[in-house]
C-alpha cells in the first residue's frame, strides 16, 4: 500500500520531468516558460497550458461530433494529414504556397490520390469524390496553414514520419497498391526522422 502511494506521485511527475529534459515543443517562445526551472516544472504539472481551453468556454459551446462511421472518419483525417504533412515538410512551405504553384499542387494531388487508393484497399468507405474534397480543403485553409511535422522538422525535432507516410507506404506494400509519390516523400524525409541529434550521432 505504502509503495503504491509513493509510486503514484512519482509517476505523475515523470512526464513533466522528461518533457523538461527533452522538450518536443519549444514553450519558451509562445509561453515564456523554461521547464528546466522549478517554476516552469510547476507550470507544466498544474496544466496551465490547457487551463484556458478546459475552463474558458461553456460546455455547450464546445463543438462535438459522434461518428457512426468511425473508420471512414479516421481515414478522412489520415488522408488529409498525410498529404498536408508530406508537402509542408518536404517543401518547408505553407498551404498558400503549395496551392499557388502548379507543381506543388499537382504533387499534393498525387499524394491524395495514392492515399485514397489505400483507403479503398483497406475498405475505409471514403466518398468517391474525397480526393476532390481534400483539394478543396487545401484551397480553403489559411495561407499560413502548415503541420506539426513541418514545425518539428524545422526545429530539429523528431518527426512522425513512420506513423504517417511510413505507415502508408507499408500499407501499399501489403495490399499491392503502388505509392510512388509517398515512397519518394518518405525517402526524402527519412534522414530527418529522428531529429538533428540523431543526424549528428550518425556522422560521428
Amino acid at each position: 500500500m505504502a509503495l503504491g502511494v509513493a509510486i503514484g506521485p512519482l509517476s505523475y511527475l515523470y512526464l513533466p520531468l522528461r518533457q523538461a529534459a527533452h522538450p518536443p515543443i519549444d514553450l519558451v517562445a509562445p509561453f515564456g516558460v523554461d521547464l528546466a526551472t522549478p517554476g516552469g516544472l510547476f507550470w507544466m504539472v498544474r496544466g496551465a497550458m490547457f487551463s484556458g481551453l478546459m475552463f474558458g468556454y461553456p460546455l455547450a459551446e464546445i463543438p462535438a461530433e459522434i461518428s457512426d462511421r468511425i473508420v471512414r472518419t479516421l481515414w478522412e483525417k489520415y488522408v488529409y494529414l498525410v498529404a498536408q504533412s508530406a508537402m509542408t515538410g518536404l517543401t518547408r512551405c505553407t498551404a498558400g504556397v503549395l496551392r499557388a504553384l502548379p507543381e506543388t499542387r499537382a504533387m499534393y494531388g498525387r499524394i491524395v490520390d495514392e492515399m485514397v487508393a489505400l483507403g479503398a484497399a483497406e475498405g475505409a468507405g471514403l466518398a468517391d469524390d474525397y480526393a476532390d474534397q481534400c483539394m478543396t480543403i487545401l484551397d480553403a485553409v489559411g495561407a499560413n496553414a502548415s503541420s506539426s511535422l513541418h514545425h518539428d522538422l524545422t526545429h530539429g525535432k523528431r518527426i512522425e514520419l513512420e506513423a504517417l507516410q511510413g505507415h502508408a507506404v507499408r500499407l501499399g506494400e501489403r495490399h499491392g497498391v503502388k505509392t510512388p509519390t509517398l515512397l519518394d516523400v518518405y525517402a526524402a524525409l527519412r534522414p530527418h526522422r529522428d531529429g538533428v541529434s540523431a543526424q549528428a550521432a550518425a556522422r560521428g
